[in-house]
């Protein structure tokens, strides 16, 4: 299986008032490891994270230097996907990121991405959304969920 890790993913294991969330991504990068699965993240995952303080930054850089990362780019085909879901109303245009993010996925033909952001990309809206946008370009369905549901999806 091939997954996408949205940015939150990573940045939650170091968010203390989200002990849950952590919990539930420690387990599914064990349960990632254990099933070799292809984890993969764009150039926008290495933006965002070079705006964390210097700290945090080499903490998540040591984390994703374990995991194995694939990395895939942000091109002009995902920009103009990302603006269909922005036009649509699906993400706000001020969280633009977010939409170019699912779009990497679908492009790529990713079959999971995994988010902690539950306002604006793991929403029904927003899954319901994209998915209509991917039928009528002749994109592919793209799952959206949270490292707790493939946690509970292998189970």
């Amino acid at each position: 299986m091939r997954i996408y890790l949205e940015t939150s993913v990573i940045s939650v294991l170091f968010d203390e008032k989200q002990k849950e969330m952590k919990n539930k991504t420690k387990k599914f990068f064990e349960l990632a490891r254990k099933r070799d699965y292809t984890l993969l993240v764009s150039d926008l995952v290495y933006t965002e994270i070079q705006r964390a303080p210097e700290e945090k930054r080499q903490k998540i850089e040591k984390i994703l230097s374990d995991l194995r990362l694939e990395s895939l780019d942000t091109t002009d085909e995902v920009l103009n996907l990302s603006n269909e879901y922005v036009k649509a109303n699906l993400i706000p245009k001020s969280y633009r990121a977010d939409a170019i993010h699912i779009a990497v996925a679908v492009i790529n033909e990713v079959d999971v991405v995994i988010s902690w952001n539950l306002r604006h990309i793991v929403r029904l809206k927003t899954i319901m959304g994209v998915n209509e946008i991917n039928k009528k370009l002749g994109r592919p369905f793209i799952l959206i969920v949270t490292p707790g549901e493939v946690i509970e999806w292998e189970d």
